[in-house]
């Protein structure tokens, strides 16, 4: 992309996540609908590996990219290694986290979501603006947007609320959307559009996303013993 300065992924990082991508982001999936073939449908056919990050001009940097429903870039595989690849914090927040969102951009756009889900927030959404208006979630979450990201536009906001919901454990989401008790009327939107996800997940592809997290979170706990036993 000529619009950024990258460098390569390292060969070691490269495996390392493919083998975790495999385990803690795909195998999820099969667990929950019981089947490969969801996966083989839906699941993005090529994942780019970037060693380094893409620096916008706002100073925010990309964690992820989504092309044509087929093709999913993901950046900083200069940070992963043997210490970091086991750590769940780490690879939730520049990976897994960001797989999720990329696929569910996917998933929309072979069956879109319903309009409801733009309803909730309406005119809100401040486009590239987001990162001036809310610098961090506790101030986003009261105006109803799970992260400062998801208020930039109604499909961002359906991929945040739908990543971080399954790549977190319920005290996680809780204490998130809760925020010290600051925003009672935020939480009560973001709760709508998480209900909405659920309803769209289930009816358009099958997927329980508690059910999905449960298998999730499963894996995180076991990523220490998957490292040293998978990836060495």
């Amino acid at each position: 992309n000529l619009a950024y300065r990258l460098v390569p992924a390292p060969y070691e990082s490269s495996i390392r996540l493919t083998k975790l991508m495999l385990y803690a982001a795909m195998e999820p999936y099969t667990e929950v609908t019981g089947s490969k073939q969801f996966l083989r449908d839906n699941f993005p056919k090529i994942i780019a590996y970037i060693g380094s990050v893409p620096v916008q001009p706002n100073g925010t940097i990309v964690l992820g990219t989504a092309e044509s429903g087929t093709k999913v870039n993901l950046y900083n595989l200069l940070e992963l290694n043997e210490t970091n690849g086991a750590d769940p914090v780490f690879l939730n927040l520049y990976f897994f986290k960001t797989i999720h969102h990329e696929f569910q951009h996917i998933l929309n756009q072979n069956k879109p979501y319903p309009n409801s889900f733009r309803a909730i927030s309406g005119p809100n959404y401040v486009e590239d603006e987001w990162s001036a208006k809310y610098r961090s979630s506790r101030e986003s979450v009261v105006d109803g947007f799970i992260s400062s990201y998801s208020a930039k536009s109604d499909k961002e906001d359906f991929a945040e609320v739908y990543s971080i919901y399954v790549t977190s454990t319920p005290e996680e989401f809780e204490r998130l959307i809760n925020q010290d008790g600051l925003n009672s009327s935020g939480k009560a939107l973001i709760l709508s559009k998480l209900a909405v996800i659920r309803s769209y997940m289930s009816a358009e592809w099958g997927v329980d996303i508690d059910l999905l997290r449960t298998s999730i979170l499963a894996k995180y706990s076991t990523l220490a013993v998957f490292d040293q036993t998978t990836l060495n």
